[in-house]
């Protein structure tokens, strides 16, 4: 099995997989057919995210019958909204949310788009982008004196949404590879730290939880995911179900939990060997025809 990789060379993480993974290379694209030819098995992709020209090419393959982790048709629908409304669906508890207008540069959408409205908010509140990573412009909002000053310096940058705060007792991160396999981690969201723990107050919904998660990822077809659970009087809430290409430091994250995601996510690899990425449309060959 040949197997691709599309990472930063120097990442600890993904050395440390291949350093496990017979005929696992670094992969390098330029100027590329299209149709182009099926060259790898199976491709790690861990950048294609952030890149109109990876993830093109990511798609190029998974349509040649490679397998993409993770599958480049699926890892699309990533903004917070979709998130709650997939999880009501699937009767996963999520924060009351609540979608609100942003700033339209050089635009008049006063037709089609109304002024925010401060009225009825219930607070504390978390303000934070509707397609957002590494909890970068999350603000928690204490009254509608605060949010109008925060709203009005941001409302150019992004589209936002307003989320019921949960404060949490525990926090968790969780990671699911291949759709089977969950690691629960302790997590402190405000200095980005994984902590060591017995984790026994979740006994009485760690299996809940695990179920949920499983059956999410298999819904959005992720390979790799985390996800993040605030945890309040024993109720979870789904803060974070979208982080498909999760920073993975071993410098971070404890040993035995470290080990753990490289097995797991070795073995993950490992187990696409002649399988393909679901596609979302259905294409019949002329061959076939």
């Amino acid at each position: 099995m040949k197997i691709g990789v599309l990472e930063y060379r120097d990442e600890k993480f993904i050395i440390d997989v291949m350093s496990k993974l017979q005929g696992s290379e670094f992969v390098l694209f330029g100027k590329t057919d299209v149709p182009l030819q099926k060259v790898y098995d199976v491709l790690i992709d861990r950048l294609s995210f952030q890149d109109d020209f990876l993830s093109a090419i990511m798609k190029l393959y998974s349509l040649q019958g490679t397998y993409v982790i993770n599958n480049p048709f699926t890892n699309i629908p990533d903004d917070k909204t979709f998130q709650i409304q997939l999880c009501e669906k699937m009767g996963i508890p999520n924060p009351k949310t609540m979608l609100i207008p942003p700033e339209y540069n050089g635009m008049d959408m006063s037709g089609v788009v109304k002024d925010m409205e401060w009225e009825g908010l219930k607070f504390p509140v978390v303000l934070k982008p509707l397609k957002g990573y590494a909890w970068d412009d999350v603000y928690v909002i204490n009254d509608v004196h605060e949010l109008k000053n925060v709203y009005n310096s941001i409302k150019s940058r992004k589209v936002f949404i307003l989320q019921e705060y949960i404060k949490p007792e525990i926090y968790l991160r969780c990671f699911c590879i291949n759709k089977k396999d969950v690691l629960f981690i302790q997590y402190d969201p405000g200095n980005r730290a994984y902590m060591v723990s017995d984790l026994k107050a979740i006994d009485p919904i760690r299996d809940k939880l695990e179920k949920w998660m499983i059956e999410f990822n298999k819904v959005l077809d992720y390979d790799m995911n985390t996800i993040e659970w605030a945890i309040r009087d024993g109720q979870p809430y789904m803060i974070d179900g979208f982080n498909e290409v999760p920073e993975i430091l071993p410098t971070a994250i404890p040993p035995q939990y470290y080990s753990w995601i490289v097995e797991k996510f070795v073995d993950c690899v490992n187990s696409k060997a002649g399988k393909e990425n679901k596609i979302p449309y259905h294409i019949k060959s002329d061959s076939a025809a």
